[in-house]
């Protein structure tokens, strides 16, 4: 062989090599399954084939889990929640290599649902509260004794709350059970009992009642009439108590309760004294359908009334509320005062219209039932009606510019305080006020006109105008400046705080008292910038005040100003400590081992103060590690000087 040639082929097979050495050390991902048969509420197993070439398998539950290793080719996995899934992540690894990881996605078995039942003579009315995680419900059921049980299903996001088994015979015992099955569910030999997937379940033995007898006909009709008179008491005693309701309007309502009630009375003593059990019936039909009706009836009468005594009382609340609004004019205020305005007329409008001609006089309580669909559709057009958001817009208008004239005066008032040095010139410049009191002068000339303009039946004529305060986009922006300014003042008062309660530790470096003066200086220059450029802004209400407000928020100086602050704290309190332990020990005399460890203590605390003293105001995360370090030599020499006291207390 040519000798060039023989180099090529072994240089050939010299490159490759590896290359294909890598290829064939990867494993291939394994192929899993879930064992479906082996789940149960709170745990899953999942297997797959053995991978040739593998040492072991790893397996993780979702993207971000721990991974665990196992040798064999199934995993069980515990302390689940129930009715969820999972995505189970399995990898094959050799002595050099892991492969990707295969996700297979496997389900809980959903939790057993918790029956409540009652009971006729045909049929039995099951009860439970949806399961998370199912899909189905299977409902079994046999007479107490058979062998197969009869299995009916409803799907989960078609369950009312109940299910009633019907067709039964009366007297009789039997078996109910109910399972929750998710989508994993598998019948046992097509037989439609679900052995996978499914909810455990203890079948229940209930006994449907005996067929009604006369007297069970008298004793149901006697349960639901008193269950009538009852809730008709409480319209009444309602009624009885409403102070806000005129006198005639609660006489007409009470004569009609009473009716009712004379009349359920009535028929409850011949129901009592009747032999008949087609009369009976027939009376219990009456009950379910004209009595029903009429006590329906009255219930929204009673609705109507209580909503409108709530709008009434609400609209006392907001003349009595806007009468004492101090920071807004006179002529605002007199659109809710004079005997022409808004609230009279609403007031009016609710206790004439609704109180006497709709319910007292036009529609009377009686057995139609269109007189009940007119009522309900009373009571729905009560919560639209244009009378009322008209005005609880108007008063909502006129609280916030009161409220946002006394952030005025308040900024105003610190402005011209001495004691409020840093917030001194925010205020003083006259373009500045005179924008601001122009924002407040915009909104009472905008609803003055709202108030004056409008008319009171006609909501539709100002619907267009009632988002006019969350749209508008200069109030926004004015209550983002004023808080920014709040926060500000908070911040500074905090340094403020900081610095003279570091002064007063005699526990600290002067070195660290040093840092708390630069700490406070550089935090009022800045945060005095921050006043003054978002003070400014008012004038236009620019945009970039969003900005320099969040620039304020995330401002970072007075984070690293805690750190020096909680941290001197902690020596102060632990120096104090020490001087008293080496007190005590010299009054001892002599104890070598207390005394060595309070040296000890004494370096750590240098240490920690160095740190604390090296903190800088410009580095957040220079600051951070700092502390943290501090902390470190902070816990050392807190527990030199815990084990100077327990050997002081040998010494004695």
């Amino acid at each position: 062989m040519n000798f060039f040639k023989f180099l090529f082929i072994i240089g050939f097979f010299f490159l490759a090599s590896p290359l294909l050495m890598a290829e064939a050390a990867a494993p291939a991902k394994p192929s899993a399954a879930c064992d479906n048969s082996a789940a149960t509420r709170s745990s899953i197993k999942v297997t797959w084939a053995a991978v040739t070439g593998v040492s072991s398998y790893g397996y993780k539950i979702g993207s971000d889990g721990v991974v665990a290793s196992t040798t064999t080719t199934s995993v069980s996995l515990d302390n689940l929640e129930s009715g969820q899934g999972y995505n189970i992540n399995i990898q094959a690894c050799s002595a050099s290599e892991c492969s990707g990881f295969a996700v297979i996605n496997c389900l809980t078995n959903p939790a057993k649902p918790e029956l409540t039942f009652s009971k006729t003579s045909a049929s039995i009315i099951l009860e439970w509260s949806r399961i998370d995680g199912a899909s189905v419900y299977q409902i079994g059921y046999k007479k107490d004794g058979e062998e197969a049980y009869t299995y009916e299903e409803i799907a989960n996001k078609f369950f009312p709350g109940a299910y009633t088994i019907k067709n039964l015979a009366s007297n009789t015992l039997y078996n109910v059970k109910v399972q929750a099955c998710n989508a994993n569910k598998k019948d046992n030999d097509g037989n439609k009992e679900y052995d996978e997937g499914c909810s455990d379940f203890i079948p229940q033995k209930i006994t449907t009642t005996k067929e009604q007898g006369i007297e069970d006909l008298r004793n149901d009709y006697e349960k639901k009439n008193l269950r009538m008179q009852k809730t008709l008491n409480g319209y009444k005693s309602y009624m009885e108590k409403s102070g806000e309701l005129e006198e005639a309007t609660r006489n007409d309502f009470t004569s009609e309760v009473e009716s009712i009630s004379q009349s359920l009375a009535s028929d409850l003593t011949y129901v009592k004294s009747e032999t008949n059990i087609d009369n009976i019936n027939g009376k219990l039909s009456t009950l379910d359908s004209t009595f029903k009706v009429q006590v329906e009836l009255l219930k929204y009468k009673l609705k109507i009334y209580k909503k409108c005594d709530g709008y009434y009382t609400k609209f006392k609340d907001y003349k009595f509320k806007v009468e004492n609004f101090s920071q807004i004019p006179g002529d605002a205020k007199g659109n809710f005062n004079d005997s022409n305005g808004h609230i009279d007329k609403a007031i009016d409008h609710y206790r004439v219209s609704y109180e006497r001609a709709v319910l007292s006089n036009k529609l009377p309580v009686t057995n139609s039932v269109s007189n009940l669909v007119i009522i309900k559709s009373l009571y729905n057009d009560l919560g639209k009606d244009g009378q009322y958001k008209l005005t609880k817009l108007i008063y909502t208008s006129l609280y916030y510019v009161n409220k946002v004239n006394e952030k005025l005066v308040k900024f105003k008032e610190y402005s011209d305080s001495t004691n409020k040095k840093y917030l001194s010139g925010v205020f003083t410049d006259t373009a500045i006020k005179t924008a601001y009191d122009k924002i407040i002068d915009d909104f009472i000339i905008y609803y003055k006109g709202y108030v004056g303009a409008k008319s009171w039946n006609d909501f539709a004529a100002v619907s267009n105008d009632n988002s006019f305060l969350k749209k508008d986009g200069r109030y926004k922006r004015a209550a983002k400046i004023l808080k920014g300014l709040s926060n500000i003042n908070s911040i500074i008062a905090k340094a403020e705080k900081y610095k003279s309660e570091i002064d007063g530790y005699g526990g600290v470096t002067s070195s660290i008292k040093g840092k708390a003066d630069e700490l406070e200086n550089n935090v009022i220059m800045w945060l005095r910038y921050g006043q003054l450029s978002l003070g400014k802004r008012i004038i236009n209400l620019d945009e970039d005040s969003d900005k320099i407000y969040k620039e304020i928020k995330s401002y970072f100086v007075h984070k690293i100003f805690y750190y020096l602050y909680s941290g001197s704290k902690s020596l102060n309190k632990l120096n104090i400590n020490i001087n008293n332990i080496e007190k005590v020990i010299e009054v001892i005399g002599s104890c070598p081992e207390a005394t060595g460890n309070i040296n000890s203590a004494k370096g750590k605390v240098a240490d920690a103060s160095g740190k604390l003293e090296n903190i800088n105001y410009d580095n957040l995360d220079s600051a951070k590690e700092k502390y943290s370090e501090f902390k470190n030599f902070y816990k050392e020499a807190l527990n030199y000087y815990k084990t100077a006291i327990s050997e002081s207390k040998k010494c004695l």
